[in-house]
């Protein structure tokens, strides 16, 4: 995935517009880096608002910023379950993967530069959990539209393409145009849940 497409992806799913009450929730008086309070049970929540949205559906992805992750890694609440676990020195990626309970962890660590050329993380202090419909058929890129997946991404097939390249003017070099026809779209809000300024 590109970095644009991957702006895309988060401006859509970081939209708090994009969420009824019930499937958004903002942590800004009660931040994950604050062991008093407890990351987990902030995500059961989420999930249970997911699973009575979806008729049962459990959440299979949860999205952390690196910011977010970092929070969690070090929350008192998280490290006390890990060291009663005895699971190692600290706690791993896929660690966090199995104590939230979901199949996918996706960690947020791409940046951008803005007009003051500042590096602004794209995935901000934010978490993101939901059901998103696994891929199928040929190549992997076609899931079942009846899933209530939190979104899709609608390809053009054999795209993206690259056009003939050509020599660029007074230039020792050579040029290729690049087409990707794409689209994200959100087809079932309530399988998502956004869970804003964690840290």
């Amino acid at each position: 995935m590109s970095l644009w497409q991957e702006y895309q992806c988060a401006s859509m799913a970081l939209n708090e517009g994009n969420y009824d009450n019930d499937h958004k929730v903002n942590l800004v008086a009660a931040k994950w880096s604050d062991d008093a309070n407890d990351p987990g049970k902030d995500v059961d929540t989420a999930r249970e608002e997911v699973r009575l949205s979806t008729g049962g559906q459990m959440p299979n992805v949860l999205m952390l910023s690196h910011a977010a992750l970092l929070a969690v890694k070090n929350n008192a609440n998280v490290l006390e379950v890990f060291k009663r676990q005895n699971a190692g020195s600290t706690p791993s990626d896929d660690y966090i993967k199995n104590y939230f309970q979901v199949e996918r962890l996706v960690i947020g660590t791409a940046a951008y530069k803005n007009n003051q050329d500042a590096l602004i993380p794209i995935w901000g202090n934010d978490a993101w959990l939901g059901y998103v419909a696994k891929p199928k058929g040929k190549g992997g890129d076609i899931s079942d539209k009846v899933e209530p997946s939190f979104a899709y991404r609608y390809h053009i097939r054999k795209h993206p393409f690259i056009r003939k390249p050509y020599e660029v003017p007074n230039r020792t070099a050579t040029a290729y145009q690049r087409r990707d026809d794409y689209r994200h779209i959100i087809s079932w809000p309530g399988a998502g849940y956004l869970l804003q300024n964690v840290v």
